[in-house]
């Protein structure tokens, strides 16, 4: 009735690095699986039975507390199913919020292509003026483009992206079903830019994408999420979703996904400790409490 993606990763806090404790002692569950690309995680269930997700929220959670500390990011149609987010907060987590950019597609193709900003107006008029065309992609080869393109666009910043066959299986899984589309940008018959995206029923996503910095002044970027919207809005979707901004850590992405239009929504995200430290440092404070009021001495906060 419901499943809940995550993955564990360990890792060792840099103050006992060199002290003789091996790497990796603490454990941490984390979902989504892949932070960069997948902005969105926690359990998922029939959209029709907010009882049974409440349900598996709850034994998620304790389920992550019992292995370790664990971070989860849920989605912006997750408010809308468990309208209580106190939930959340059982135990003692810390709830935040996070910010994504969500484009309503009820409008004309005009009327939401005028709610561009004027920088992208331009951009967009530039890239036609140049020739740059957008194709679908539909085999391997055009795949192998497209991670090409996408190796180099991580590379600027530091990262990586995912092994070549994760993406092929994702697109062998879901393209034949209509899930997902991959576009290529291309100018003077070579691709130069691309852009991943995946539906449900109501619903595009921008996955991913890059483009080949010496064609950066022919903004195959704009180009691509152009033709994205429409291509969602023809498919008579309801919403396009940029899938994440983070105005501190990517402050170019961020500006570039605004300067579509569409309005800034808030999805939570919960950070846990393990129940077990929960339970050691609940007793300690009682133990201070205690001997506090006894001795009179005042203990500081373990």
């Amino acid at each position: 009735m419901g499943l809940f993606p995550f993955r564990i990763r360990y890792k060792t806090p840099p103050r006992i690095l060199g002290l003789g404790i091996p790497a990796g002692v603490i454990r941490e569950v984390v979902s989504p699986i892949g932070e960069i690309e997948n902005p969105y995680g926690g359990p998922v269930c029939d959209a029709d039975r907010p009882d049974v997700l409440r349900s598996l929220l709850k034994a998620s959670i304790r389920w992550c507390g019992a292995l370790g500390s664990f971070t989860i990011k849920f989605s912006p149609s997750f408010a809308k199913n468990v309208p209580d987010l106190r939930v959340l907060q059982l135990w003692g987590n810390t709830v935040k919020s996070r910010e994504t950019i969500l484009i309503g597609l009820e409008p004309t193709i005009d009327q939401i292509r005028a709610g561009f900003r004027e920088g992208e107006k331009r951009a967009l008029r530039r890239a036609e003026s140049l020739g740059v065309r957008v194709e679908e992609a539909s085999s391997e080869s055009e795949l192998d483009e497209y991670h090409r393109i996408l190796t180099a666009t991580y590379g600027r910043a530091g990262f990586s992206p995912y092994p070549r066959d994760f993406y092929l299986n994702v697109f062998k899984s879901f393209f034949p079903r209509q899930q997902a589309s991959l576009l290529l940008a291309m100018y003077q018959d070579r691709p130069i830019g691309g852009a991943f995206w995946l539906r449900d029923r109501t619903n595009a996503y921008f996955w991913t994408g890059g483009f080949l910095r010496e064609f950066q002044r022919a903004y195959p970027s704009t180009l691509l999420q152009t033709r994205m919207i429409e291509k969602a809005k023809l498919a008579g979707l309801r919403v396009y979703d940029m899938t994440g901004i983070d105005w501190y850590r990517f402050p170019g992405i961020s500006l570039f996904k605004a300067g579509f239009g569409g309005q800034v929504c808030r999805f939570p995200a919960i950070r846990g400790r393990p129940f077990s430290s929960r339970m050691v440092g609940g007793l300690l404070n009682r133990l201070s409490t205690r001997l506090s009021t006894r001795l009179g001495v005042r203990f500081s906060d373990p």
